[in-house]
């Protein structure tokens, strides 16, 4: 990333083994388990489904 953004991901993440999320590129698309996305960028669950 160029900037630092804050990065808020849904609380309901933590239920699941894995999640997917855009890559940044169309097409692209990373598997990878909640903890495991926490070491690479910093985020916040928060409650952000309606």
């Amino acid at each position: 990333m160029k900037k630092r953004f804050p990065t808020f991901v849904d609380e309901t993440a933590q239920l699941f083994d894995t999640i997917y999320f855009s890559g940044g590129k169309v097409g692209c698309q990373v598997r990878m388990a909640p903890d495991d996305l926490g070491l690479l960028v910093p985020f916040v669950y928060a409650d952000l489904a309606v």
